[in-house]
């Protein structure tokens, strides 16, 4: 997508793209075409570890034409490096992003802090914009259970494999987008052929198994018992894999891309003592994964 002219700036980090995200959204596409900022390189720039993005660019796309179709308004994605407005005081930011993108006004959250060494705030951008005749939206905090939602808890959700709560934060449930890849072919001999997917951009939730969904290339949503882990009763000093048993699906998906939501997490991953207890356990899950009644 491609900046909008004259458009609504929405400021923020967004990149959990959350039910907080999405009111800084609607707060600005009441005003016209929305903009959304995407500073690029941050991390790198800041020298602090690089963490895997919360949402993938294929469901980013996805999410931001669902949010054109709900809002009725145009919504571009801004991306600009981080190095380029670091070390920029916060009126020169205002300031730079009106000259050369022809913004209009600015959308932010109550505890959005901005340039350098993040010395200004929602007061800063109030005055800037009273000063310059913009409009201006300073958004509340969206909340769940008495606590702001934010991009690490849900993060550390993720990580535990709290899918339910990590889905209310998000307003829809959490996905992964990668390639289906040969495995070494277990599951088929068990009975149990699964997805191998591989080149996962964004966070993998922690070890276990999951009662999900996966949808295809050509559109089909299927029920899918995922597995993330090492396979420990079958092997030692295995990387992690992520594999999902399609429910009532054998068709050849080798090297398409596949979608995987996560609904909920069935339990944690585990050695067992034998092959059959693996087994056993195995048609255990799948037959949970076909009684869950959390699917959209």
């Amino acid at each position: 997508m491609t900046l909008l002219s004259s458009s609504i700036l929405c400021l923020g980090k967004f990149d959990a793209l959350h039910r907080g995200h999405r009111a800084l959204v609607e707060a600005a596409a009441s005003q016209g075409p929305v903009s959304i900022l995407h500073l690029t390189g941050m991390a790198e720039e800041l020298g602090q570890p690089s963490l895997p993005p919360l949402v993938s660019d294929h469901e980013r796309r996805h999410l931001m034409n669902q949010w054109v179709d709900s809002l009725g308004q145009e919504i571009a994605l801004l991306e600009l490096p981080f190095a380029t407005v670091r070390s920029m005081l916060s009126d020169e930011f205002t300031a730079y992003m009106c000259s050369e993108f022809r913004v209009r006004g600015f959308v932010a959250g109550v505890d959005f802090r901005y340039g350098f060494q993040r010395r200004g705030t929602v007061a800063n951008l109030t005055a800037f914009c009273q000063k310059n005749k913009l409009f201006c939206a300073i958004v509340p905090a969206v909340e769940c259970s008495g606590r702001r939602i934010s991009s690490t808890h849900i993060r550390a959700l993720v990580e535990e494999g709290a899918m339910g709560d990590v889905g209310h934060l998000l307003g829809r449930t959490y996905q992964c987008h990668g390639i289906v890849v040969r495995g070494d072919g277990r599951g088929r001999t068990i009975g149990v052929p699964t997805a191998n997917v591989a080149d996962i951009t964004n966070m993998i939730p922690g070890p276990g198994v999951y009662a999900g969904q996966a949808l295809t290339r050509d559109g089909q949503t299927l029920k899918a018992a995922i597995n993330i882990g090492t396979l420990p009763t079958i092997e030692d000093g295995r990387k992690q894999t992520v594999e999902a048993h399609l429910i009532d699906f054998s068709a050849d998906i080798y090297e398409q891309p596949l979608s995987l939501s996560f609904i909920r997490k069935l339990r944690d991953e585990q050695k067992f003592h034998s092959l059959a207890a693996l087994k056993e356990q195995i048609f255990k899950d799948i037959a949970d994964v076909k009684a869950e009644s959390s699917y959209a």
